[in-house]
């Protein structure tokens, strides 16, 4: 596997002290749950963590706000301190997806929602799920939705055209194309074959 590498010219201030911390390739996506492909692509190499959403963006201001206060040396050890607490919190990626997986299939979320709530771009998710599930965010989500409505079927008599709505899709016609695509039969035929089988055991 080849990593690809990235100089960036900085001017630093000499007046002032500079701590530098530089990760392995996939450190940075395990640790901060930040993907480097993003800036690559965008040609921004030099960018401020502050100021974009990830994991643990809250976690680095309250270190970035402590490390003035102390000791020069003192700052080494609280940026190895921090750099440990990391490493012992990360989880391997697919767990940390398949808990977001959990999460969007039980609250219906919609695919830039799940990344909102992993605090990463949707081309990022997109990528991680790829890799680690082989499902993209689209696919999850038209999963969950499929999921509800054949509970709802089964479960409920509520009309179709409300589970239609309360699962996401745009109206009756909509649920029943996306339902029979994935099933290859209608809502209400499913309903029907169910219910038969559970009253004729």
């Amino acid at each position: 596997m080849s990593s690809s590498y990235h100089v960036c010219a900085h001017h630093w201030d000499l007046s002032t002290n500079h701590i530098s911390v530089r990760f392995r390739p996939g450190a940075a996506t395990a640790l901060l749950g930040l993907d480097l492909h993003d800036f690559n692509n965008t040609g921004n190499l030099t960018t401020d963590l502050t100021t974009i959403a990830f994991q643990v963006r809250d976690d680095l201001r309250a270190l970035l706000d402590a490390l003035p206060a102390l000791p020069c040396n003192d700052r080494f050890q609280a940026i190895q301190d921090w750099l440990n607490k990391l490493s012992q919190r990360a989880t391997r990626p697919d767990q940390k997806l398949s808990g977001l997986l959990s999460h969007a299939a039980t609250h219906l979320l919609a695919p830039q929602h799940m990344a909102d709530l992993k605090g990463v771009s949707r081309r990022t998710l997109e990528r991680q799920l790829r890799n680690h599930l082989g499902h993209s965010p689209n696919q999850i989500h038209r999963y969950a939705q499929l999921r509800r409505a054949r509970q709802a079927l089964i479960n409920t008599a509520v009309p179709l055209s409300t589970i239609a709505l309360d699962c996401g899709y745009f109206d009756q016609a909509h649920f029943t194309n996306a339902f029979r695509e994935q099933t290859l039969e209608t809502p209400g035929q499913y309903r029907e074959r169910k219910l038969s089988q559970i009253s004729n055991p």
